[in-house]
């Protein structure tokens, strides 16, 4: 069984709490010349989404096939979401 968030534990009245926090998952610090990017006609969409792409995935269309939806989701190369950086 997960355990309970920090805070939630002692309120009884809280039920089905939970947390995506996880010690084992990488955190990254960016620093995105947003400014640089303007300049060189890079729309900040395109940025973020690069960046979504490379670490983590990104959904982009669903099909059919044998009776069943599937999803199609891009992602990198499993080299590159965990690289350190």
């Amino acid at each position: 069984m997960r355990e309970r968030p920090p805070g939630c534990a002692a309120d009884e009245g809280l039920t089905g709490v939970f947390t995506t926090f996880s010690e084992s998952c990488p955190e990254y610090y960016l620093e995105i010349d947003l400014d640089k990017a303007r300049y060189l006609d890079v729309p900040t969409s395109n940025v973020f989404s690069a960046l979504s792409v490379n670490l983590g995935k990104s959904y982009v269309d669903d099909f059919n096939a044998f009776g069943r939806v599937y999803q199609v989701r891009a992602q990198a190369d499993r080299q590159f979401p965990s690289r350190s950086f």
